[in-house]
């Protein structure tokens, strides 16, 4: 679900930029360039800013890998719906940049066809570890080793988090079920 909303979020998005396009080729590149970062911007200042604290390794009993894969993949590990809902939506801008990028150049604007160009390259990271699983999958299938490893690590961690959160619905909170089987 998370998916199809965040494509239909980008969608809108790319169609916003698309309305300035009858006033003006040239405002839409810029348009769509501005909202492409500035959702870029909203999304990384959540991930950063949203990192768990040191001390949530000691309680949830991480290992030092668990703990740095937990930091690097937390939104999708606590929020999975809303990490794939961000990655569609960064993945669809991105797609949609190369398009803008090329029509930026076609109205000579040189800077904002390359600024466009580069939301394909700098969304890309974040929009793995958001959904990590999505973009790992065929990689770990085709026995590539880090992908096997990590998918691995955001399992256990995917079981460490149910079972720290069943501990503490023991205490009076509750106890949600895994989403995710990887």
């Amino acid at each position: 679900m998370g998916n199809f909303l965040g494509n239909l979020i980008g969608l809108l998005l790319i169609l916003v930029a698309v309305v300035v396009t009858f006033f003006s080729l040239q405002a839409a590149t810029v348009v769509f360039a501005a909202i492409a970062y500035i959702v870029f911007a909203v999304v990384w200042v959540l991930e950063r800013f949203g990192r768990p604290p040191s001390e949530l390794r000691r309680r949830m009993m991480l290992s030092d890998e668990q703990f740095r894969a937990y930091r690097r993949y937390h939104i999708f590990v606590n929020f999975s719906g809303a990490g794939q809902l961000m990655s569609a939506c960064l993945n669809i801008l991105r797609v949609a940049a190369i398009v803008w990028a090329i029509l930026a150049l076609w109205c000579g604007q040189v800077w904002v066809g390359a600024a466009n160009a580069g939301c394909f390259f700098v969304f890309g990271y974040v929009c793995l570890r958001l959904d990590p699983i999505l973009y790992m999958r065929s990689a770990a299938r085709a026995r590539q080793p880090y992908a096997t490893d990590e998918l691995r690590i955001i399992s256990s961690l995917l079981e460490a988090r149910h079972a720290w959160l069943a501990s503490l619905g023991k205490r009076g909170g509750s106890d949600p079920e895994p989403r995710h089987r990887v």
